[in-house]
């Protein structure tokens, strides 16, 4: 089976479509390699996703004021008294499936001080007519 890719808008050439393609390594690498995001965050989601069409913005943001004191793996971020948060952009594409983009994670604690910690991409389904 042989796939055909057709190039997009702005892409009439081989040329074009690879100068795409590096660019999107190129951005991906630009990443540091050692991103150590929090993972202590719990999140609900009540199956309520963007409507087709629409971007919304939702910024989370916690603070830990009594946690563990002693690094998990080296390089890992200290939880107690840090702060932590990220910016989620979401995109409805349809009625059952939300595009999400948490960009940029971002930690400030006692062991490395303010930092970035990268980025997730997430994606929601739903069953949208589901009681």
């Amino acid at each position: 089976m042989r796939l055909k890719l057709q190039p997009h808008r702005g892409m009439e050439s081989l040329k074009g479509m690879r100068l795409y393609v590096l660019a999107a390594m190129a951005i991906f690498m630009a990443a540091p390699l050692a991103i150590f995001a929090q993972t202590d965050e719990i999140q609900v989601y009540d199956a309520t996703i963007a409507p087709v069409g629409v971007f919304n913005l939702t910024w989370h943001n916690n603070f830990t004021p009594d946690g563990l004191e002693t690094p998990r793996f080296p390089g890992a971020v200290v939880a107690d008294h840090s702060f932590n948060g990220v910016t989620e952009w979401a995109y409805g594409v349809t009625d059952w499936l939300e595009a999400g983009l948490y960009l940029p994670l971002y930690s400030s604690s006692k062991s490395h001080g303010a930092t970035f910690d990268g980025l997730k991409i997430r994606v929601l389904f739903v069953s949208p007519e589901d009681d």
